[in-house]
């Protein structure tokens, strides 16, 4: 699927589909032949408003188990901490595990007392501080029990939930 299937299957011209976007049909066109692609904002308006996923948007295939196998792993998002990074509660987030060190500003899936969620790692001299993308952002010390998870390297954004 792609947005050209896409917009056929709503059984639209190019003009009308960027009509409903609030783009231009030159804009719509070049999506189609993949030299550009929506901004971000126009994917989600695109998926929502056609029950598609981002992934058949961006004519991604991919599944399940391709993120299936050692050091790999799936994270349900328990809320929106991770909004602001466009990832929302019931966000299918996935995570794998590196050799190398994590370093400042990863994005990474964490295992806590409360579960796992993901979070932005901070690293200050030797200390290593985890924070959400709420603005202003939560940011606390990881303490003994925090225990990362690996790098978070996709998402499914779960947009039914919205």
């Amino acid at each position: 699927m792609s947005i050209k299937a896409i917009r056929k299957e709503l059984g639209l011209s190019q003009r009308e589909f960027a009509h409903l976007f609030g783009v231009h049909q030159t804009a719509v066109s070049q999506w189609e032949t993949g030299r550009t692609t929506p901004e971000t904002e126009i994917m989600i308006q695109i998926a929502r408003a056609t029950n598609h996923s981002m992934d058949e948007i961006l004519d991604i295939h991919t599944g399940k188990i391709e993120f299936a196998g050692a050091g790999k792993r799936e994270i349900m998002m328990p809320d929106d901490s991770m909004a602001g990074a466009r990832i929302r509660k019931g966000d299918t987030v996935y995570i794998c595990k590196s050799d190398k060190e994590y370093e400042d500003a990863s994005l990474i899936g964490v295992q806590r007392k409360s579960g796992n969620t993901v979070r932005y790692l901070r690293v200050i001299g030797a200390e290593k501080y985890l924070s959400d993308a709420q603005t202003p952002a939560v940011i606390e010390k990881m303490s003994e029990s925090d225990r990362i998870l690996g790098i978070v390297y996709g998402f499914y954004a779960n947009l039914k939930e919205v």
